[in-house]
């Protein structure tokens, strides 16, 4: 399995189209994904703003073999959105071979966090990369599976400080995991602050996987 290079950035210029659906003094978004356009790949978005972002702005930059695909939002208020990429043949990316699902939120500052579900399906493969402040102890932590259990096995946790000369800027703790076997289970993972052990999470996380007969995986967030 090879990791989709995913690289989501705040935006800090932007053309005049963008800044006219941008809110005063919050952070837009962009996302850079690479796709092998010289095989015929790209990728495709789908979004449920809820009024929180704009319609995005797109832009391919060749890259070598490739390119880059650029999608910029524009962030309109506070609130929560999912933002949807799908990897495939352009002519039948309908059905992804591989698809990233965004989970934005937008704080009443205008500052933005994404957690972000890789979904690989031909090696039964998830991904989920969630933002975490390590330096200031704040992490997530995985806590298992529904009750049933035993349909997705963990394969790898690490942290991915972000390159970043600002003070606290923090990272990313990624997990892979591996779905085993058919049915549906709940993955629970907290967001807490590890100095301080005996407090309650600050945030959960709740996925929903199903894999049907065929080993066909997709997720979905629990509110």
């Amino acid at each position: 399995m090879k990791k989709i290079a995913l690289v989501l950035a705040l935006v800090m210029l932007l053309s005049s189209a963008a800044l006219a659906e941008q809110a005063a003094g919050f952070d837009p978004l962009r996302f850079t994904l690479w796709a092998d356009t010289a095989a015929g790949y790209e990728w495709t978005c789908e979004y449920d703003n809820n009024g929180v972002l704009a319609a995005p702005l797109q832009e391919t930059v060749e890259q070598g073999e490739g390119s880059n695909f650029e999608f910029y939002f524009g962030v309109l208020k506070p609130g929560k959105a999912e933002i949807i990429f799908n990897y495939g043949l352009n002519w039948e990316v309908s059905v992804p071979e591989r698809s990233i699902i965004c989970n934005t939120t937008v704080d009443e500052a205008g500052k933005c966090a994404v957690k972000w579900a890789e979904i690989y399906p031909d090696d039964h493969m998830l991904v989920f990369t969630l933002p975490s402040r390590m330096t200031s102890g704040w992490s997530w932590t995985y806590q298992g599976e529904s009750e049933d259990g035993g349909m997705v096995t963990l394969i790898s946790e690490e942290y991915e400080p972000i390159n970043s000369l600002l003070e606290g800027a923090g990272g990313n703790t990624v997990y892979q995991m591996r779905v085993e076997r058919p049915g549906e289970t709940v993955l629970l993972f907290n967001y807490s602050n590890l100095w301080e052990p005996s407090a309650a999470a600050e945030e959960t996380y709740a996925v929903v996987v199903t894999a049907n007969e065929d080993m066909e995986i997709s997720i979905s967030i629990e509110e």
